[in-house]
């Protein structure tokens, strides 16, 4: 029997200006679900919709999931924030804000998604300092928010698990670690939206070594949560003057450029495998 808990995201519960938080929540606990991960546009939807502040729709929240015994796992995704070319104070301020509002809805995590906007640093020293900065600030008062640095696929820097578990171990800090995606490690190594197979030359090995490199040295201890999702195949086969798979896969997924270089359909739906308490 499966020991971990399952969580969703209040994404994969319906993106329909009609279904408010609230309700999705409800419908995550009628389903058998111990948690949710709530994206932050939803608590923004319901803030409007009910005229009230960020804190206090988040303060609602909270008190919806606790009366639904739904734990919130995560809120997310916080994105495109070390090495970016912003200043880094401005960068820290948006930070605090989501950590607030984190720390209102008691959530475990705040997801923060590598880096994927091609106005960046891949400086080591750089990357490694900022995400330090920002697992301190998650821990500067109770409740600790820890963070989970998640790998995509198009991220510019950290985009395997191997590169972003270096990161972990560089930032060396107790909150914050690994979000793990099966999309993300798919769609690197194995999955092709330009072939007729759906797959890369080489994905079954590549995919294979990749998993086992994992068993092998990833320690359980840096590991937040894991995410189960999937993507949709491409019939026919995505077409793009740009010629070379692995051309097309190295662009980063920002604005259009996600539709132009990285023509993904993903299914918006995620399951969640996360420790007992």
């Amino acid at each position: 029997m499966l020991s971990n808990k399952l969580a969703i995201s209040s994404l994969s519960l319906g993106q329909h200006p009609s279904h408010l938080l609230d309700h999705k929540i409800r419908v995550a606990a009628s389903h058998g679900f111990a948690g949710i991960e709530i994206v932050f546009s939803d608590i923004d939807i319901y803030a409007r919709a009910k005229s009230l502040s960020l804190s206090e729709a988040a303060a609602e929240i909270q008190g919806i999931c606790k009366a639904h015994r739904i734990e919130i796992l995560s809120l997310a995704p916080f994105e495109n924030f070390e090495g970016h070319n912003s200043p880094l104070e401005e960068r820290l301020q948006t930070a605090r804000k989501w950590i607030d509002i984190a720390r209102i809805l008691n959530a475990t995590y705040l997801q923060v998604p590598a880096q994927y906007s091609s106005d960046c640093t891949g400086v080591e020293a750089v990357v490694v300092s900022e995400l330090q900065q920002l697992a301190d600030l998650a821990r500067a008062q109770p409740p600790m928010v820890s963070i989970a640095y998640e790998p995509m696929s198009w991220s510019t820097h950290s985009s395997t698990w191997q590169s972003a578990l270096h990161i972990v171990q560089c930032v060396d800090r107790p909150n914050f670690g690994l979000c793990l995606d099966s999309f993300h490690e798919l769609t690197k190594l194995w999955a092709s939206p330009f072939d007729a197979s759906g797959k890369l030359p080489n994905a079954d090995d590549d995919l294979r070594a990749s998993l086992r490199d994992f068993q092998d040295h990833c320690p359980l201890d840096k590991i937040c949560y894991v995410q189960l999702s999937d993507g949709e195949r491409f019939n026919p086969p995505f077409q793009h003057p740009i010629r070379g798979i692995s051309r097309a896969r190295r662009h980063s997924l920002h604005g259009h450029d996600m539709l132009v270089h990285f023509p993904w359909k993903r299914s918006w739906v995620d399951i969640y495998l996360y420790q007992k308490s």
